[in-house]
């Protein structure tokens, strides 16, 4: 390796263990239920976007902290998370994509659903400017539909 990679990695090794643990904090919220901790270290202009069908009630592209906090008023109402593992954390200087597995059911139709996902979030400034949820788009659409 280079100097110059290797005092590059080094420089921004903190960078990238903030922001794992700016995510890893979130992912306890979300355990404990507490959306207001979540939504606080989100940026004002967030991105949100979950990819799946129009079937499942909180998918789509959501913009700014209402609107993030709203997926998660959805997503309450709409459906009951009974497994939700982060389990695998991968970072760059600006990114962390999170590889991990959900279970649950959908209220309106009582049918169960079960997918890996995959979570990209962009994080800017110690905030969370974007985030990305990749999963099985197909269950979820099956659960709902």
């Amino acid at each position: 390796m280079s100097s110059t990679a290797a005092t590059h990695l080094k420089r921004n090794a903190p960078a990238k263990a903030d922001n794992v643990a700016l995510v890893r904090e979130m992912y306890a919220a979300f355990a404990r239920n507490d959306i207001a901790a979540i939504v606080e270290r989100l940026a004002s202009d967030i991105k949100w976007r979950l990819h799946a069908p129009a079937v499942v009630p909180y998918a789509g592209e959501r913009r700014g902290r209402a609107e993030a906090a709203e997926f998660f008023a959805v997503l309450a109402r709409t459906d009951e998370i009974t497994k939700f593992v982060p389990e695998t954390f991968i970072a760059d200087d600006a990114h962390v994509v999170v590889l991990g597995q959900a279970e649950g059911r959908a209220r309106a139709t009582a049918r169960n659903w079960r997918t890996p996902w995959v979570h990209v979030w962009t994080i800017r400034d110690g905030k969370a400017v974007m985030f990305e949820d990749y999963l099985d788009s197909a269950a979820l659409a099956a659960a709902f539909g």
